[in-house]
């Protein structure tokens, strides 16, 4: 009977932690081998910028400027890819409709505190293009605006995305 409720208490926690696995895995799908999905996006509809001063909010303090290479934005363009396919397979699908190769992409890239090269991918839609003619010039800041405006913060040291902002509005 010892035995009996031995192996029952076993069971149970494996059983746990595999579900717990499984809800972590939707965000480190990138993380297994023969994952990786082909990425062509529009390379005039994207930018890298440098982290403004002050963006501690986001990359954390005593963060460093870091200019992304071809690869690293083609990593972080993946992870971009898979957010979006999770944020239609949610509860709430807060990107409806859009498709990601219809955002204007910038890529701000940091080194945080504990040494991650972090990209934040921050996108307005093409219809919105013409109100930001500077956006390869400047980070475009919104409030509200809805599915047109989204926001992406990707870790490429861990290969994975840590935040999926949609704005709020219509």
């Amino acid at each position: 009977m010892k035995y009996l409720i031995i192996i029952l208490i076993l069971t149970s926690f494996i059983s746990c932690n595999i579900t717990k696995d499984n809800k972590t895995d939707k965000t480190n799908k990138s993380d297994k081998p023969g994952n990786k999905m082909n990425v062509n996006f529009d390379k005039s509809m994207e930018v890298i910028l440098p982290a403004e001063p002050g963006m501690d909010w986001l990359f954390g303090k005593n963060y460093k400027n870091w200019t992304p290479s071809d690869d690293d934005i083609e990593t972080a363009s993946q992870l971009f890819v898979y957010g979006f396919e999770d944020q239609k397979r949610g509860t709430v699908n807060r990107v409806l409709y859009r498709t990601p190769e219809e955002y204007y992409k910038q890529f701000v890239g940091a080194i945080d505190s504990a040494g991650d090269k972090i990209i934040w991918i921050n996108c307005f839609c093409k219809k919105e293009a013409d109100t930001f003619k500077d956006w390869k010039d400047r980070i475009i800041r919104v409030s509200d605006g809805g599915n047109c405006f989204i926001n992406v913060k990707t870790n490429i040291s861990k290969n994975k995305y840590t935040e999926f902002n949609v704005n709020g509005g219509p």
